[in-house]
């Protein structure tokens, strides 16, 4: 017996497709009509790129400061792990930048989950979801990547259903 593998790019893109290969009255509407205002969404994704790119700077910041860490402990003679605990300027700024980085990944986390949780209310703001999805799937935030995907393209489904019973 063979066994058959499918991968989560081939599950999105059947995703994807669905609506293409099923008919769009099949589709059922949102119970809620669809608000005329901005979407959330939107901002909250730039948000979220503007915030990943800060938490990618400041890694590379703590990187930075941790080789000099290293770099003053050689010279030094002395281990690493003990020149990163101990009160050399180096290490003070390294643990900064570092403890700085971590609030940053736990900001980042949080608005992950808050995106995730927000129903889009606008087609734009689906996309915007759906697209922030696949920035999520190429970081370490994973456990949210397929659940935005997921959520995104069922209200788009449920928004473009709407659109097109009211014309």
């Amino acid at each position: 017996m063979s066994k058959i593998s499918l991968s989560r790019r081939g599950l999105i893109t059947a995703a994807i497709a669905m609506p293409v290969v099923s008919s769009v009255r099949q589709a059922k509407p949102a119970a809620k009509p669809v608000a005329a205002g901005p979407d959330p969404l939107i901002a909250w994704a730039e948000e979220w790129i503007a915030n990943n790119a800060r938490v990618d700077a400041l890694s590379v910041e703590a990187d930075d400061l941790q080789g000099k860490v290293f770099d003053q402990a050689t010279a030094l003679g002395i281990r690493g792990d003990k020149a990163c605990r101990s009160r050399m300027p180096e290490a003070r700024a390294w643990r900064a930048k570092k403890q700085e980085y971590e609030e940053a990944c736990r900001s980042l986390a949080t608005l992950t989950g808050d995106i995730r949780k927000t129903r889009a209310v606008t087609v734009a703001g689906a996309i915007a979801k759906i697209e922030l999805s696949l920035h999520v799937q190429c970081e370490d935030w994973s456990e949210h990547a397929f659940e935005l995907e997921e959520e995104g393209i069922a209200e788009l489904r449920q928004l473009t259903a709407l659109q097109v019973e009211v014309q």
